[in-house]
């Protein structure tokens, strides 16, 4: 089975090889996806994702449902490519 990447609220950066998702595609290479509702994957599909500026656009509860999500396999993408840092860029600083 091929690795599932996924490129979570993309906006006009998107790559071939991965799985795109954004509210408003610009691209038919990207598939328009509310991430406030979760992701459409299952546990442990995902191999790797990439999520740049997303959480400030998210209510703070639809922003720790996310991390949720990710959270779930975390420890499998650590094995696999290191420390994870979550930098979010909302004002007043981290989500909680």
């Amino acid at each position: 089975m091929d690795d599932l990447l996924v490129n979570i609220g993309c906006g006009s950066t998107w790559h071939p090889a991965w799985v795109n998702l954004d509210l408003r595609p610009v691209s038919p290479q990207v598939r328009s996806w509310d991430v406030a509702g979760g992701l459409p994957f299952g546990d442990a599909e995902v191999q790797a994702c990439y999520a740049s500026h997303v959480l400030e656009h998210l209510s703070r509860p639809q922003a720790k449902a996310l991390l949720n999500v990710l959270q779930q396999n975390v420890t499998q993408y650590e094995s696999a490519f290191g420390e994870i840092h979550l930098e979010p860029q909302a004002p007043g600083g981290s989500v909680q």
